[in-house]
């Protein structure tokens, strides 16, 4: 395999983790994503396992934008969906208002436990890229 920095090889080890989140979030398993997708099983799996999956593939893949930009995470960079019909002011407010109630919950007792704090990045993961697309509408 070619050289490749450590950032990338950051992402690759990422790809388990978005194939992780697809399947236990949306039900998206490699099994449903093969008979969906134009991608053989035997190549998602080599992706979850490791291999270096290439950036045409978060396209085919047509993962939830949060669940896709697992793997651009090392590079602080996120896809964003540009269809019409995302990215609505009233998505994005809900998911807004869920995030501070879970906030104000969790400080509550005056201190957020590292639970609620991988709760409450789970919540903020999701709520990115609505922001993004109303910032793009």
């Amino acid at each position: 395999m070619a050289d490749i920095s450590q950032l990338a090889r950051n992402s690759v080890a990422l790809q388990a983790e978005m194939f992780r989140l697809a399947e236990h979030e949306h039900g998206l398993s490699l099994a449903v994503l093969a008979r969906t997708r134009p991608i053989p099983y035997s190549t998602l799996k080599g992706w979850k396992d490791g291999a270096a999956m290439p950036a045409w593939a978060l396209g085919e893949l047509r993962l939830p934008d949060d669940v896709a930009s697992i793997v651009l995470t090392p590079f602080s960079k996120h896809v964003g969906t540009d269809e019409p019909g995302t990215g609505g002011l009233e998505d994005l407010a809900c998911e807004a208002a869920a995030f501070t109630s879970e906030y104000v919950e969790a400080k509550a007792d005056g201190i957020v436990t590292p639970i609620e704090n991988a709760r409450l990045k789970n919540r903020a993961r999701r709520l990115t890229p609505k922001a993004r697309a109303v910032a793009r509408a």
